[in-house]
């Protein structure tokens, strides 16, 4: 007889909120990227963030900053170098948050425009953006 397995494997919940048009920041502030964001209710442990779009500069803008948020506080935080005039570049910013306590929790990725323009290229590129939050087991290691 073979080994019995007590335990899942991965138990937990995941949310995705995604989008393919073209934006651009010109603030110079921290800007929720569409005005979207992910409330989940945890069970209190471990969460793992994802951020990924295109981005380009429009012009002259040359660093151009991502983060991510766990209730309004900046968890993550990414500068991008942009060459004027170049192909949109990926963004990818993850971050793993360890011993979340439990409760509702409200999670956003932000951007800003250092000087002139930012844009996320999303419909040229043929891409979608995501914000991916997954909350781990506490036993999941």
């Amino acid at each position: 007889m073979g080994a019995r397995i007590t335990q899942p494997i991965i138990t937990g919940q995941s949310a995705i909120v995604t989008a393919s048009t073209d934006i651009s920041n010109d603030t110079g502030d921290w800007a929720d990227i569409d005005s979207r964001s992910i409330t989940l209710t945890t069970k209190g442990g471990n969460i793992y963030l994802n951020f990924c779009c295109s981005a380009q500069n429009s012009v002259n803008v040359q660093r151009g900053g991502f983060r991510l948020n766990i209730d309004g506080t900046p968890v993550a935080t990414q500068i991008n170098i942009f060459t004027p005039g170049s192909d949109p570049s990926i963004i990818d910013i993850s971050y793993l948050k360890t011993d979340l306590a439990a409760g509702s929790h409200t999670f956003k990725a932000q951007w800003k425009d250092i000087s002139g323009k930012l844009e996320i290229k999303d419909a040229k590129q043929g891409t979608t953006r995501h914000l991916l939050v997954i909350e781990l087991p506490k036993n999941w290691s």
